[in-house]
């Protein structure tokens, strides 16, 4: 199985290489991209072997393409992610589909804004950036979503159709977990020792002030000029 401790100290030493060589938009976004591919690895390579050791090959993760339970839930960025995220919306994305999830953007942020945390988290809004129930920024998609888990997709369709009853939670398996809160660990050191904002924001209203306010102190802290 994978050391927690060695995952947290490669992510933490990757974070940091790339920032100090760039900060850039396209930088991000390669950074971005490779840290998703390095949690996906780890996920199908833990999952495989766990497999082989309990000796039971229909263990599977119950997620398949389009499904969209977990993309109501409240999600939180690093500034990083949501420059990353823009960047990578305005530059792959035809014109109409930005508009489109640019406007759902501020009327998410508009909601959200109204709302306690405590309020969002009982609440079902759907991500600006789910379109035709699957992510139009996959690629560099927050950590946060790509180490989200569940064993059970009726227990997320349940959570979806009741998100009042936050019950036990989604059932996760305790490696997988693991492995996300390993990565989590080492990008935040990563981050911190290239003196970047290390603290994670709600998704729609970040995504939403970057580009309202692209020179705000929390985005400034983290591109190069060149982004403005």
């Amino acid at each position: 199985m994978i050391n927690p401790q060695e995952l947290a100290i490669s992510n933490h030493l990757e974070v940091k290489a790339a920032l100090k060589r760039s900060k850039s938009p396209d930088s991000l976004v390669a950074l971005q991209k490779r840290l998703n591919e390095h949690i996906a690895d780890e996920f199908v390579a833990t999952l495989k072997e766990y497999k082989e050791e309990v000796g039971d090959e229909a263990i599977k993760f119950p997620c398949y393409q389009k499904c969209s339970w977990c993309c109501h839930l409240r999600v939180t960025a690093y500034p990083h992610e949501a420059v990353a995220i823009i960047y990578y919306l305005n530059t792959k994305l035809d014109h109409l589909l930005q508009k489109a999830i640019l406007e759902r953007l501020r009327i998410n942020a508009d909601q959200i804004t109204e709302m306690s945390r405590s309020a969002h988290l009982l609440t079902n809004v759907e991500c600006a950036f789910l379109v035709n129930g699957e992510c139009a920024v996959y690629p560099v998609r927050p950590i946060m979503c790509a180490k989200y888990h569940s064993m059970n997709a009726s227990e997320c369709e349940y959570s979806f159709n009741h998100p009042e009853d936050d019950g036990e939670g989604k059932p996760e398996m305790s490696e997988l977990t693991l492995i996300g809160d390993a990565t989590i660990a080492g990008i935040e050191q990563g981050l911190n020792e290239s003196k970047i904002e290390a603290e994670r924001h709600e998704l729609n209203t970040l995504s939403y002030h970057l580009i309202s306010d692209p020179k705000a102190p929390c985005v400034r802290m983290v591109v190069a000029s060149n982004f403005y």
